[in-house]
């Protein structure tokens, strides 16, 4: 029997971002927000979070995923040396029932910190 993830997309792993592809084929669950506050800076066009600096809950959206795909990914986030992957609350849109999924975080900040917690109300690089 397979294992199953989910993952919490807030930046470019979302629909419509450059990295998406990371989630083709992957059941996608619905939009969430965390139950808990973030800061979200962005470097160049890539948005992070900041576990311990309480600012804004953040939008996203939430795939399952396996084994291999959870791998990739963290290649991608360069987990753990870069980003750290931790479980996090979500309130999930369609009527607000609570769930919990992995999200990246960054171990410290380096740029500037977004005054949102939707990295789409963001001018990001899209393609």
């Amino acid at each position: 029997m397979e294992a199953y993830w989910d993952i919490f997309a807030y930046g470019t792993l979302r629909q419509g971002f450059h990295n998406h592809h990371y989630m083709a084929g992957c059941p996608f669950l619905g939009r969430a927000e965390t139950a808990l506050a973030y800061a979200m800076y962005v470097a160049g066009d890539i948005p992070y979070l900041v576990a311990d600096e309480p600012r804004h809950r953040v939008t996203g959206e939430v795939y399952r995923v396996d084994a291999a795909r959870l791998r990739a990914i963290d290649v991608l986030e360069d987990h753990p040396r870069v980003y750290r992957r931790a479980l996090a609350p979500l309130v999930m849109a369609d009527g607000g029932h609570k769930a919990v999924a992995w999200v990246y975080f960054a171990r410290r900040p380096w740029e500037g910190v977004l005054h949102t917690g939707d990295f789409a109300s963001w001018k990001p690089s899209r393609t």
